[in-house]
């Protein structure tokens, strides 16, 4: 089967992009025609039977290649992409994948029914409705054969094809075959191509009379087949396996335009829509090679360690004290270029959001269809850059929360009808870019999130101790992101076993990301994902306190403020506040927050800091600011992974660990 070992992982990774197209080009496709993304998918599907053919690939081969028709009937205009054609073509899509994903185990499936399929979407929907052929017989009767595309029809004839009536009865002919009818037109099939099937209802009185007839065999209910075939009569016979007494040869009675014979010139501008997609490893044009992931990762954890060599070798301490000018100079062009690195690595390891968001309109299609729901997702933004590997974490929290506002948010179309909606739901992905920052939000217009039900699913759970009226709508809603936590009663394929909610959380949180919940009961839900560009280094400042140097994001820093007098005010519990504008703000001391004792602080001594985020912001004091720079951002120790305060860690020049503030935890604290 495969001979060529080493190019198996370029045929896999080739066609797996391809199969993105196909995919994402298809669910477009059903909703617009368009003759180009038509020919994307021919080309796309050609590619992979040309090269599944190199490694002998024979099931890849039969199922491309039955895709292939499909879509060059499409492409000839004679076949429309109607719901049909769409679905049997994604359900063979899916076989594909499969069988790519395991190339042994592909070539023991059974395709027969999944290119039976294809081959009948030609034949049923390729088809001229006002068109009814004639066939006559040595009998003189007439057989009319209505829904045949007529030019298919003057290819039959100018080929010299057969044509023949067959008999079949349904009770014995058809039990000669193991496999049933299905088989036995699959046999036809290979030897011609099935015109019609009808059933014989001359000698039928009423439906008793075909049951009775079925049951105890006292009587056969006949089926006739029209075929055309280039076979002659008696070898027809031996393969349907019948008699040759039930096939009738019959005579064409319409006169048929036989196009004239293509100009060569015309056929060669015709093949080249059969030309196979380039290699999409290496394009010319674009002067662009594909590169591993694993040494990009590896080139990138490299630039890290070479940000902090260099804060290492510029911070040391033998060399602070000195006035070396050359030293500065060289020092800064040396900083300039690793951040030209930096920044360079870090947008090759981007990847645009589109095959991700585009895979949520075929998650969309097949819950609504499986629960008999009416919905649509509109995609805005797609083609916003992220981390590749912050792509693919977040790949399965994002087909959870589209999963469910399909299941849970969207109503059904009667309900949505009689609350004086559009029976079609509607779901909102859309990623937006703020600094270094990639926003989602998942928006839905279903019935919305019920607090009450929420907060009494989670007292009962033991999820929640306090009273309703303690907490916020906020909190509330951020109750379905806990374990366990499901208001489903029944247990169906997408949701009520209480699992996926804090998974998706878990997921989102670990790419350093932030979830929130919004929601209004009977208008929608909307839920919002922050995450990072990229994982590895940022902009930090370091700032001092009298317990060390912490680091805080830059990109959440607002405003540095030098306190004076005149700002600062005490609350109704000796609480220090600020004034900034009309706006009074709490002061929160960093040391404390993070849990040190000791004497209280000269506010007027210190530096103001005001941070914020997607959900408000924050003033915080510390003793002074030393510095910003760019920080690799590692994982936090294992000793200190279930601290919320933190979000990370990194080396300073000095070489001491220095631990990296979570600014979200901060805002949701002052708040």
């Amino acid at each position: 089967m495969i001979q060529n070992e080493e190019f198996i992982d370029d045929f896999l990774l080739e066609a797996n992009q391809h199969m993105d197209t196909i995919e994402h080009t298809l669910l477009t496709l059903e909703d617009e025609e368009d003759f180009e993304k038509v020919n994307d998918i021919f080309r796309a599907i050609h590619s992979i039977k040309g090269t599944a053919g190199f490694f002998g690939l024979s099931n890849i081969v039969d199922l491309s290649h039955a895709m292939e028709n499909v879509f060059g009937e499409i492409r000839k205009q004679k076949l429309k992409p109607n719901k049909a054609v769409i679905t049997h073509s994604i359900t063979a899509l899916d076989l594909l994948k499969h069988m790519i994903a395991d190339l042994q185990f592909s070539e023991t499936l059974d395709l027969t029914e999944v290119i039976h399929n294809l081959n009948q979407l030609i034949f049923i929907n390729s088809i001229s409705p006002e068109a009814a052929y004639e066939f006559m017989d040595p009998y003189n009767q007439i057989f009319k054969v209505s829904n045949i595309h007529q030019e298919s029809m003057a290819n039959f004839v100018k080929e010299n094809f057969n044509f023949y009536a067959i008999s079949l009865g349904i009770n014995h002919h058809l039990s000669l075959y193991e496999g049933g009818p299905i088989k036995m037109f699959h046999r036809i099939e290979a030897i011609g191509s099935l015109l019609d099937t009808q059933i014989d209802c001359t000698d039928i009185k009423s439906l008793d009379h075909v049951l009775i007839a079925l049951e105890n065999g006292s009587a056969d209910v006949h089926l006739r087949i029209t075929l055309a075939s280039k076979l002659e009569k008696n070898d027809v016979a031996v393969v349907v396996n019948v008699p040759k007494t039930y096939i009738v040869e019959l005579t064409l009675q319409n006169q048929f335009y036989i196009p004239e014979k293509t100009d060569e010139k015309e056929m060669k501008t015709s093949e080249t829509d059969f030309t196979p997609l380039q290699n999409s490893s290496v394009d010319i044009g674009d002067e662009s090679i594909q590169v591993k992931l694993s040494k990009l990762d590896h080139l990138m954890d490299l630039i890290g360690e070479l940000v902090i060599s260099e804060s290492i070798v510029t911070q040391n301490p033998e060399i602070l004290n000195l006035n070396l000018m050359s030293f500065q100079k060289a020092s800064r062009q040396h900083r300039k270029i690793i951040l030209e690195l930096k920044e360079i690595i870090t947008d090759v390891r981007l990847i645009p959001l589109t095959n991700l968001f585009h895979k949520m309109k075929r998650v969309v299609r097949d819950v609504s269809i499986k629960l008999n729901k009416d919905v649509e997702i509109e995609i805005i933004g797609d083609d916003i850059e992220v981390d590749k590997k912050i792509a693919e974490i977040i790949s399965d929290p994002l087909i959870h929360l589209i999963r469910n506002a399909v299941d849970h948010g969207i109503e059904l179309p009667q309900i949505r009808k009689e609350k004086n909606k559009k029976e079609t739901g509607k779901i909102h992905l859309k990623a937006s870019k703020t600094g270094s920052e990639i926003i989602i939000c998942i928006k839905d217009d279903g019935k919305g999130l019920n607090p009450y039900e929420i907060y009494q699913t989670a007292y009962n759970q033991n999820i929640v101790y306090k009273s309703f009226d303690e907490l916020s709508y906020q909190e509330i809603f951020n109750l379905i992101l806990e374990p366990g936590f499901s208001t489903k009663t029944e247990v169906t394929e997408y949701s009520g076993r209480g699992v996926g909610m804090d998974v998706v959380l878990k997921s989102i949180q670990k790419v350093g990301g932030t979830i929130s919940i919004d929601s209004q009961e009977g208008f929608g839900t909307t839920f919002n994902i922050k995450l990072p560009l990229t994982l590895s280094i940022v902009e930090g400042m370091l700032v001092a306190l009298d317990t060390g140097i912490y680091i805080i994001p830059t990109l959440n820093i607002k405003n540095c403020i030098i306190p004076n007098q005149d700002m600062i005010i005490c609350g109704t519990n000796n609480e220090k506040l600020i004034r900034i504008g009309k706006k009074t703000y709490p002061i929160i001391v960093l040391k404390s927050y993070l849990g040190f004792s000791g004497e209280e602080e000269d506010l007027l001594k210190g530096i103001l800091i005001e941070i914020e985020n997607d959900k408000g912001n924050a003033i915080i004091w510390v003793n002074k600011i030393i510095n910003h720079q760019q920080i690799v951002v590692k994982k936090l120790p294992k000793h200190l992974k279930n601290t919320e305060k933190l979000s990370g860690c990194t080396l300073l020049g000095n070489g001491k660990v220095s631990l990296i503030v979570d600014v979200d935890q901060l805002v949701n604290y002052k708040n």
